[in-house]
């Protein structure tokens, strides 16, 4: 009777063991992985925010390996980055503040291989938008997205064209065939018509990985 009290309370202790190792193993995997992402955003607004985003208040932080800032000094942007989905439309969602940048999360990571997108705002009720002068880019200005991790990847424009924004989808979603990582920057452009809510036009401004 002694041997079998004996025999389960070993096997007891042996339980409760194995149950620290999982548990343990579990929190270090846990913490491998590191942060969770910020949800992307999935809902298009006509009010988005136009409060200035400051780095101690940046409400959207990406994985290490994502983007986090972009700026293209030629026009003065330098601003932050959150993660965007598909709309409520079935369009690219757009950011939910005016000064931020939108990284598509089903494109690739900016200079990653592939084709990455980013949209952004020209404008909002009171004032510009973080591409509101993204029409003014000129072919050889440089682009600069940094990661979270802090590596930062250097694009070069290519090329910058406004067309309608019925026709707007082919040519953002189109990769030159020549530029093995691409970039592709959009914004609205053209006239605002109320009855459509949406502007005529939109700028895409495409641009090559120069360096990392």
């Amino acid at each position: 009777m002694a041997r079998l009290r004996l025999r389960k309370n070993g096997l007891l202790i042996f339980f409760l063991a194995l149950c620290c190792v999982v548990a343990l193993a579990w929190f270090v995997q846990g913490n491998r992985k590191g942060p969770t992402p910020t949800p992307e955003v999935v809902t298009s607004t006509d009010t988005p925010s136009e409060e200035v985003v400051v780095a101690t208040d940046y409400p959207f932080p990406p994985l290490p390996t994502e983007s986090q800032r972009l700026v293209v000094p030629s026009i003065g942007v330098d601003g932050y980055i959150q993660r965007v989905g598909i709309d409520q439309y079935k369009n690219i969602a757009v950011p939910t503040n005016v000064h931020l940048a939108g990284w598509f999360t089903q494109s690739v990571v900016p200079g990653e291989k592939g084709l990455s997108i980013i949209d952004g705002h020209v404008n909002g009720r009171k004032g510009a938008g973080i591409f509101s002068k993204l029409a003014q880019v000129s072919k050889g200005d440089e682009i600069t997205i940094t990661l979270a991790n802090g590596t930062a990847r250097v694009f070069e424009v290519v090329s910058v064209t406004t067309i309608p924004t019925e026709e707007a989808a082919n040519s953002l979603f189109s990769q030159d065939p020549a530029i093995e990582r691409q970039l592709n920057l959009i914004t609205c452009s053209g006239i605002y018509e109320r009855a459509s809510k949406d502007f005529t036009h939109r700028t895409i401004v495409a641009a090559r990985l120069k360096k990392s």
